[in-house]
């Protein structure tokens, strides 16, 4: 009898240590999702490739590309809360797999509020596949044009570049969304894949930022010593693949960014890389 009651009590301490380990670590989830008053800006590792998530301060989602894999799903999932499955808009900066594939997997997961894209016509598969889809399920899409605004309460997003009204190019990086996302004294810049020809359609907008979404990988057809200059970032993010057969970043851009102070991340070498702001100060996780 006596071994029983040592045996009962035995595993009873050890079922509350497990319930006391579970209970942190789902308390420590909790806290590390929980609404904190801070916006956080993901750059995805999906390879060679982008994908970046904005959460603003007022727990909006807004998801630029999807990257070349249908991995930034379970990306998503670490990140959003349980309770808050919708992303409130999403952008397509242009028709390439390597920012357009993973989109098709993300829209069949998650509710999208309203899909941005330039409109441009490009026979790809996997591209016709996305706008299809789209369409099918009936999400709001908006053409996206220069000048336009998102608003998301203390937050914006303004559209620099394309302008609809123009012929688009027969080459799909050069009508890429470029954006600034701006919240309080916090701005950033995403380009897509801009390549430089199409900077003169957009630079005179651009004044001195925090952090750039390196265009294109760090390739040398794009980052002309032009936009380094008026952007003037403090901070620079590649997407990239380790090893990638393109060579990127190519090391004249390298150079051209550190040249101006700018101290550069790349996810193939640092991973998923996340930037938390108040709007007045920022830090890179």
């Amino acid at each position: 009898m006596f071994n029983i009651v040592v045996y009962l009590r035995r595993h009873r301490i050890e079922w509350i240590a497990t319930g006391v380990a579970v209970l942190s670590v789902v308390l420590g989830l909790f806290i590390h999702l929980y609404p904190d008053n801070l916006t956080h800006i993901w750059f995805f590792n999906v390879g060679q490739g982008d994908a970046s998530l904005i959460k603003t301060a007022s727990n909006q989602y807004i998801l630029i590309d999807g990257g070349p894999t249908d991995e930034v799903v379970g990306m998503l999932d670490a990140v959003m809360p349980m309770w808050h499955r919708k992303l409130d808009a999403v952008i397509l900066t242009h028709s390439h797999s390597d920012h357009a594939t993973g989109l098709l997997s993300v829209i069949d997961r998650y509710p999208i509020g309203a899909f941005w894209y330039s409109g441009a016509e490009y026979n790809s598969e996997t591209y016709k596949a996305l706008i299809s889809e789209v369409s099918r399920q009936e999400i709001p899409i908006q053409l996206a044009n220069q000048n336009d605004t998102l608003l998301f309460k203390e937050s914006k997003l303004e559209i620099l570049f394309p302008v609809i009204e123009k012929p688009f190019s027969n080459d799909p990086n050069a009508v890429s969304i470029v954006n600034t996302f701006h919240y309080k004294n916090f701005s950033m810049l995403f380009t897509g894949d801009i390549p430089t020809s199409e900077e003169p359609g957009f630079i005179a907008s651009i004044q001195d930022v925090d952090v750039i979404k390196v265009p294109h990988h760090g390739s040398r057809s794009a980052s002309s010593n032009s936009l380094v200059s008026a952007a003037k970032p403090e901070v620079g993010v590649i997407g990239l693949g380790a090893d990638n057969s393109f060579g990127h970043p190519h090391q004249e851009v390298v150079d051209r960014y550190q040249a101006v102070g700018t101290k550069l991340y790349r996810t193939d070498q640092d991973g998923t890389i996340e930037i938390v702001t108040d709007g007045q100060y920022y830090k890179v996780l």
